[in-house]
């Protein structure tokens, strides 16, 4: 969108999201909101987890934003939405197609890329996904389109996953399958978000239980190609300057990671005492200190 629709696209969002928060969107939705975010669905997982709560759906959507039907977004948004103007305005944006090559391309579906309103388009109309499952009593907790179901039973979980499919194929939506799996999280593993939470293990001194939550391993890949391009070395700049181009990515990752901790001392406000290992990544930010030394010093001297 050129700066003319990003201005009324943003002046859109201004008048409806704060509706949409107040009154319509689900507590356990997280992605792309005020106020929630990372934190807010760490907090969500690790008291399932705590709770007993441990066969999980991991659920992906097919290609989601490119997917969402047109015609059903609009009966959804009319739902909420009365003022004729405002509706006409979102139906030309979804309507605009885009140019590939010199080439214009009509769409029946999809939200628009690089749209300020696409987000909120998105999280309203999986909403009707969100209260589905809520009127059923599964816990959930979601992302955009990432979102992951609880049970306590393997018969519970299964059973959520078909209210899931049926009202995603109500939707016009489809599961990646390849992405999606069940997971016993008394002996499996599963990624959310950036980080991996480790199954339920049993402490050798006393027998307590534990879990370990900790970055995913390509977190470390991305830390290093991120600084290699920052501290190329093709570049000439004073000591002052290098130190300034790598902290902010240092800041960004290492703020990133503190979200794990934060989440678990918010769920200890509400009085649970969690069982979650997380202090287990010292190694991999050793190791990345001594890797961004050494950038360091190779890009000083060239």
């Amino acid at each position: 969108p050129n700066i003319e629709d990003r201005i009324v696209q943003q002046a859109v969002v201004n008048v409806l999201e704060p509706k949409f928060e107040d009154h319509i969107f689900h507590n356990w939705s997280c992605g792309y909101r005020p106020n929630r975010g990372a934190k807010r669905v760490l907090q969500i997982i690790t008291w399932n987890i705590e709770k007993g709560y441990n066969y999980i759906y991991d659920c992906d959507i097919k290609g989601f934003f490119d997917n969402i039907p047109h015609k059903k977004l609009m009966r959804v948004l009319n739902k909420y939405v009365a003022d004729g103007t405002t509706l006409d305005m979102i139906w030309n944006w979804l309507k605009t197609g885009y140019m590939e090559e010199g080439k214009y391309h009509r769409v029946d579906s999809g939200t628009p890329q690089g749209g300020v309103i696409s987000p909120l388009l998105a999280n309203i109309y999986l909403n009707e996904l969100d209260w589905t499952l809520d009127l059923n009593n599964i816990r959930f907790v979601r992302y955009a389109d990432d979102f992951l179901l609880f049970a306590k039973t393997e018969e519970d979980i299964k059973r959520a996953e078909q209210i899931t499919k049926e009202k995603l194929k109500e939707l016009g939506l489809e599961i990646s399958i390849e992405k999606t799996k069940i997971v016993n999280f008394n002996h499996d593993d599963f990624d959310f978000l950036g980080f991996t939470f480790g199954h339920w293990r049993k402490r050798k001194k006393d027998g307590k239980p534990y879990y370990i939550a900790k970055p995913k391993e390509s977190t470390w890949k991305d830390f290093r190609q991120k600084i290699k391009m920052k501290t190329r070395k093709t570049l000439t700049f004073s000591k002052e300057e290098w130190i300034n181009r790598v902290n902010p990515i240092i800041r960004g990752k290492v703020n990133y990671f503190l979200t794990l901790w934060q989440a678990i001392e918010e769920n200890k406000k509400y009085g649970l005492n969690s069982s979650c290992y997380y202090n287990t990544f010292k190694n991999e930010l050793l190791a990345i200190d001594g890797y961004i030394r050494k950038r360091l010093r190779v890009a000083m001297i060239h």
